[in-house]
């Protein structure tokens, strides 16, 4: 997902715990940079350029993985896990049973 769908590579995308620097790929949760592996990043930003809204496994899949993915489809479930753990609010990222996962930190694109 280089520099993300819809989201220009030097923009920031800015909300109220989390900020996301799409072309130095990097984030932030309030003041403290934390570390993410390219996947972590990619997954993440997929989820925060639609907050609120819901993105299914498979949507993320081919988001982050690409449509020619043959793996699990539970790989996203472990690499939610990763980031929420990173993030350290586990309320950041919320699960929509049986329809998939949400970023829900208020606030957008700066």
């Amino acid at each position: 997902m280089k520099g993300g769908a819809g989201v220009p590579e030097d923009k920031v995308l800015a909300f109220e715990h989390v900020r996301i620097d799409t072309g130095g790929r990097r984030v932030w949760v309030d003041e403290d940079e934390i570390e993410s592996t390219a996947t972590e990043f990619d997954l993440l930003l997929a989820l925060a350029e639609k907050p609120g809204g819901v993105l299914s496994r498979e949507q993320v899949l081919e988001k982050v993985w690409g449509c020619d993915y043959f793996g699990e489809i539970r790989v996203v479930d472990v690499y939610i896990g990763h980031i929420r753990q990173k993030l350290g609010d586990e309320d950041l990222i919320g699960t929509m049973p049986s329809v998939g996962y949400r970023f829900r930190d208020g606030g957008g694109i700066s």
